[in-house]
């Protein structure tokens, strides 16, 4: 059989890279290599910029093939090749602010005494709760990214819970924290927007797809906990969708079977396959994926387009299809 071969891609941070001890490279260009088909594969990246720790990879193989979960990291097999791909943790640094940073407070009374809740920034940020009239801390908690925010008393699990919507560098995010039992807890903190109405929540996250799409989840409150009612990826509507480009448009073809919305899949398609292919014929065609791994641009009117489907917790298997287009809509997709 073929070596198998793993891909490290260029990397935005220089790393050192390093195969069961032996230094093949570093990521200020792709790294290929082969590796024995069975056996462990221990990789580990010395970053070369400050700020950023050491990382390890660990992924098992037989006869080319992932056995198990990789632990540090992801990886994508395809064909022989193995992309490896995984995050480096950063080394906080003390941001240069006023000692402490205030970003929003709100006071309320609850069985009888005032309170105060805060958001501050020191080297993190947190939220606390404490008494207006002894400054005694009743409740703390670490917000790791959060630099607007708002908070809100609402009445749902008690007469004084939190409802906390802000920005961070991520993109909105949103706590719900509430008073059960004598003491708060955060039950609910996600980067998303939302809208508390009465005992109902709804929260809108962006999935960060080709054509922008958000998932809608509602909660009710019952049994004194949120109770998910519902789920569901909500359509851009036609007068919000732009002209993609090629490698974008294959995006959305894909995302459109995926989320099964037959109208959006339409939209992708030149008139005259729209009437024929139905989603059922496409979603067949393409098999069962989990997402849009990457596009790539071969030729001008040729797209690859490579979907993931999982194998086990971070690793993949990659299937590609070659999409051409006319007039800026997909006129075929093959695949070997």
């Amino acid at each position: 059989m073929l070596l198998p071969m793993i891909h490290i891609p260029k990397q935005p941070i220089p790393q050192i890279i390093s195969l069961n001890g032996q230094i093949i490279g570093d990521t200020t260009q792709e790294i290929v290599c082969p590796v024995s088909p069975s056996g462990a594969i221990y990789l580990t990246a010395q970053p070369l910029s400050e700020g950023y720790l050491p990382k390890a990879v660990k992924l098992q193989l037989m006869q080319g093939q992932p056995i198990e979960a990789p632990l540090g990291g992801q990886c994508f097999l395809q064909g022989e090749t193995i992309h490896i791909h995984w995050q480096l943790a950063s080394i906080g640094t003390e941001a240069v602010r006023k000692y402490p940073h205030l970003l929003a407070s709100q006071s309320f009374f609850l069985d009888g005494i005032a309170y105060e809740a805060t958001l501050s920034e020191e080297r993190e940020t947190y939220l606390a709760i404490g008494a207006q009239d002894t400054g005694d801390l009743s409740f703390i908690y670490q917000v790791e990214d959060l630099a607007q925010a708002e908070i809100q008393i609402v009445s749902v699990f008690s007469q004084a819970d939190l409802f906390i919507q802000g920005q961070g560098a991520k993109g909105p995010r949103f706590l719900f924290c509430a008073y059960q039992q004598g003491r708060y807890r955060v039950l609910l903190d996600e980067y998303a927007r939302a809208e508390l109405d009465g005992k109902s929540l709804t929260v809108y996250q962006a999935l960060l797809d080709a054509l922008g799409h958000e998932r809608r989840t509602t909660y009710q409150y019952q049994n004194d906990s949120w109770q998910r009612q519902s789920e569901e990826i909500l359509p851009v509507p036609l007068a919000e969708r732009a002209l993609l480009p090629p490698d974008k448009m294959a995006e959305a073809f894909a995302q459109a079977v995926l989320y099964r919305n037959q109208e959006e899949m339409q939209w992708c398609l030149v008139p005259e396959w729209a009437s024929e292919l139905s989603l059922d014929e496409a979603a067949a065609f393409l098999g069962s994926f989990d997402f849009v791994y990457e596009t790539q641009v071969r030729k001008e009117e040729q797209i690859v387009l490579l979907l993931a489907a999982k194998l086990f917790e971070d690793a993949f298997v990659l299937h590609d299809f070659r999409c051409t287009f006319e007039q800026g809509r997909m006129a075929n997709i093959e695949t070997d």
